[in-house]
């Protein structure tokens, strides 16, 4: 005698919303992980600068609204 088809549904979607879950979990890890790295190579990147934290942003948006104004020039 074989195993019995549909014998327990409950248990099936128990395993289906397990799967999601765990799934979601390890996608917000690996998620947090990138931006953490990548957070931590741009403080490496102005490590020896003599701006604070927010004139760094400020000149960072600076930098890249030139680069698009050159963009749209050419």
């Amino acid at each position: 005698m074989g195993p019995i088809y549909n014998y327990r549904i409950e248990i099936s979607i128990f395993f289906i919303i397990y799967i999601i879950i765990i799934a979601f979990f390890m996608m917000n890890i690996f998620v947090g992980f990138v931006i953490v790295t990548f957070q931590e190579q741009g403080e490496k990147e102005y490590k020896n600068c003599e701006l604070d934290k927010n004139q760094v942003g400020g000149a960072f948006y600076v930098r890249c609204c030139c680069i698009l104004m050159l963009l749209k020039l050419n």
